[in-house]
């Protein structure tokens, strides 16, 4: 997650840091859903989509949407680190875009660069031929 995130976070009351952990938690646990919706999110912690939107914006200062965006944005980067898969399209729906293209436009917009770039810099060996990796072509 972006630092500016992680340092409202820290400044945060325990209750609140408590809360806004539960709910980053919830979200990791459903990132792979594409369907996922903030009133889902908030139905989940007792909150009208509302009151949710106003928790969140008052915690972190931004929109759920945005935290949401950037905890998928963060766990992409992870799974590309990981190496756990070798593709942008199992990437982008392992991370719950059902659109691999607008993902790539997404993480660029958060990282500067395409995650196809990542996958190739990475310390991965990988064949964006046949995408995969060499690793997994044994």
């Amino acid at each position: 997650m972006k630092k500016c995130i992680r340092t409202k976070m820290e400044q945060a009351a325990p209750y609140q840091k408590k809360w806004i952990t539960g709910v980053e938690q919830f979200i990791i646990e459903r990132i792979d859903e594409p369907y996922m919706t903030i009133g889902d999110i908030a139905h989940s912690f007792a909150l009208s989509e509302r009151q949710f939107h106003r928790k969140v914006k008052r915690i972190l200062g931004i929109t759920p949407n945005t935290f949401i965006r950037q905890i998928k944005m963060e766990t992409a980067m992870s799974l590309i680190e990981t190496g756990a898969h070798s593709t942008v399209k199992e990437i982008s729906y392992a991370v719950g875009f059902k659109r691999s293209d607008y993902f790539s436009n997404i993480f660029e917009e958060h990282f500067g660069k395409r995650p196809l770039e990542y996958l190739i810099s990475s310390s991965i060996q990988f064949d964006p031929i046949y995408g995969c990796t060499f690793s997994n072509l044994e």
